[in-house]
This record gives structure tokens, sequence and C-alpha cells, in this order.
């Protein structure tokens, strides 16, 4: 191994040889030697260099120590297949390149919610399979009350209904391509490095899906599907008054109010933020005691590129607690590392499967701002 000033003396030695042969055939043997001198230098800088290069390696470890400590000796061979120094003997084969460790699919899984804060705002149920979620009190006429008793008089039964709201196992598949001279150089912790390049394209899509998503046969179910809506009779930013929002949050109990937050389209953000009371003063503040995000009429506020611009019958404006959200996430994410078929483009694929799966299990928790149809 060589580092770049290594290279660049073993580039001059080789030029200043040509010349030393171009000067010789001249018969200007003075100079001649004169370039010999030089190139006798340079092998003496060479050498100490080289010295001074392996006392540095040795020093330091084969692979940075990633955020989460060390590295257990499978994901070693991880990242060593990753830079082709191993054979894939030495990890789990799957059908289309080798499979890693769970260590590393838990890492993959910890920092999608790191990206993703709807996703970790979800309730989250880590299971295979499909999975049904009984849900008390689906039909509200006869939950079971409490009530002044008389006595020698029954009181009133009351029979509470059971429903379920099943998650399937729907396939999500998200592949990132990482040049080798990345992955090669000694100064990326390339663990950290693949793990978060696959979560990113991960936690993008379950944020999307968890705000926008349709519902339909073989596809995942948002909040903005909700039907607990405050429908306005505009469908302009400028319809998102603060009178609106005002009601908008009183929609949601009290009981629910705890964990509320808003998640926005940045159409509608930019408007809110001009908002002003009867003061003059803006209604969206700084939250300073939480990384300097925004608070709205006293919660936090979100920005998602993922939800609805202002349309027809849109619902660009969320709130409330969306632990009223349930996500089924499959655990054992099964990641790929594709050596071969991207090694023309000297790089290599890390591909990242997954069981998902989401569905509203509380729509009392969350209300959506929905513009008016026409």
């Amino acid at each position: 191994m060589k580092n770049k000033r290594m290279r660049e003396i073993l580039a001059t030695i080789e030029k200043l040889r040509g010349e030393a042969k171009g000067l010789k055939e001249e018969k200007k043997f003075d100079d001649a030697t004169a370039k010999l001198a030089e190139i006798s230098d340079l092998q003496k800088e060479y050498e100490v260099e080289k010295a001074l290069f392996e006392a540095e390696q040795a020093e330091v470890p084969d692979e940075p120590v990633s955020k989460g400590g060390k590295l257990t000796d499978e994901e070693k061979s991880f990242v060593a297949f990753c830079r082709s120094q191993q054979t894939e003997k030495t990890l789990s084969l799957g059908s289309n390149g080798a499979i890693v460790p769970d260590s590393i699919a838990n890492k993959i899984i910890e920092a999608v919610k790191e990206l993703s804060p709807i996703y970790a705002k979800a309730t989250i149920y880590n299971a295979k399979g499909v999975l049904s979620i009984p849900c008390y009190g689906a039909d509200s006429s006869d939950d079971v009350q409490a009530a002044y008793a008389t006595e020698f008089t029954d009181l009133t039964a009351h029979q509470g209904k059971f429903a379920s709201v099943d998650l399937s196992a729907l396939t999500i598949g998200a592949l990132a391509k990482i040049s080798k001279s990345l992955i090669n150089n000694t100064d990326v912790d390339v663990l950290e490095f693949i793990v978060n390049k696959v979560a990113k394209a991960i936690a993008d899509f379950i944020e999307k899906e968890l705000l926008v998503g349709a519902g339909t046969s073989g596809k995942m179910t948002g909040a903005t599907t909700t039907t607990n809506v405050n429908t306005l009779t505009t469908k302009t930013v400028a319809g998102h008054t603060a009178d609106v929002l005002i009601d908008t949050q009183l929609m949601v109990p009290e009981v629910y109010q705890k964990d509320a937050c808003w998640i926005m389209n940045k159409d509608v953000f930019k408007a809110v933020r001009k908002l002003k009371d009867t003061e003059g003063d803006y209604i969206l503040t700084k939250n300073f005691a939480d990384g300097f995000g925004w608070m709205l009429l006293g919660k936090p506020v979100y920005v998602s590129e993922n939800m609805p611009a202002v349309a027809a019958s849109s619902v660009s404006v969320l709130y409330g607690d969306f632990s009223g959200m349930a996500c089924k996430l499959a655990k054992n994410v099964e990641v790929q590392v594709l050596n071969e078929l991207y090694a023309a483009q000297h790089a290599v694929g890390v591909v990242g499967w997954v069981e998902v799966d989401s569905k509203i299990e509380n729509a009392q928790k969350f209300v959506g701002i929905k513009n008016a149809a026409a």
C-alpha cells in the first residue's frame, strides 16, 4: 500500500530514469550523472516516507470504529468483503450476492428511525408475515361506560366491540451504488456509510408511504387518507388561517394532545410562517428546547417534501399524535452486497429488502386539513 507522496516519488524517479537514458545516448554524461544523483536522493526519500507510512498504519485500526462501538467479527468480514479483500465464503450466500449479518440489519432499522420522525412517532410492530392488531371500541354506540349506581338496581350492561387492523407483508427494496474508490479509502467508516446510504433510501420511502400511501391493494396506507378532516371552503394556501389551525387542533381529543405535532407541506409552512397575532407577533415560534425547530400553537412542526401540495381535495396539513399510525417493519432486513453486477462501473451495489405495511390504527389521534374539492 502506498500513500500519495510515495506514488509521486516513484513517478518522478521513472521520469528521471528516462531523461538520464536520453542524456547518455547524447553523450552528455555529466548531465546524466546529475539525474542519477537526483534519483538516488528520491530513493532515500521514498524509503523514509515508506517507513513513516507503515508506522502510521500500524497505529491505526484496519477499520475505523463506528459510532456504535467496536465492530464484530461478522461486521469486519462484511467490510472486508465490500473492499474485495475476502471471498463470499466469509458471509452467508444469497441468490444474488452475500447476505450480511443481523447486527448490520439492526443498525439500518435504527438509522431509519433516526432519519424519519414520522416513522419514529408511529406505533412500530417488528414482526414477519401478516399481523392482525385488535382495536377495541370500533362501534362507540355501545362502549362500556361508568354511571351512578342506585342501591338494589342493576347496572346497565354495555358491550364494546373489537375490530382488527390487518398489516400484510409488502416487500420493498432499496438499491445503493457505492464507489469502490470511496470504499477502499482507509479514512472512510465503510460500515456507517453503507448503513446510512441504505437506511436513507428506506426511510425516504417509508416516510412518503406513511404520509400519502394510497392504501390500495399491495400499497401501504398513509395518514392523509384519514376521514377525520377539517374541510376548508378553499383550495388555496391562504385558506390555512390561524383560526383554521386552532379549529383543527381542537378536533383532537385532549387525551391525545400530549404528544401531538404538526406535519405540513413546505408551501403551507411558508404561509403559516408569516401569520401574526393581533399584537403583530408571529404565531410560529422557534423551539429552542428541541434543537431549534419550530413550534405552532405550542406543538412541534415538521415540514415534509412528501406532504401533498395544496390542491383540490388534498390533505396538506396533519396534526395529532401519530402513534395512531400502525407500521409493521420486519426486523430481519435482508441486505445483499452485489460485487460483480457493477464491477464494470468500479462500484458495489448494496440492496436492502424489508417487509413493511401501515394502516391507521386510531383515527381519533390525528386530523387532517383537507382542501375544498373545487
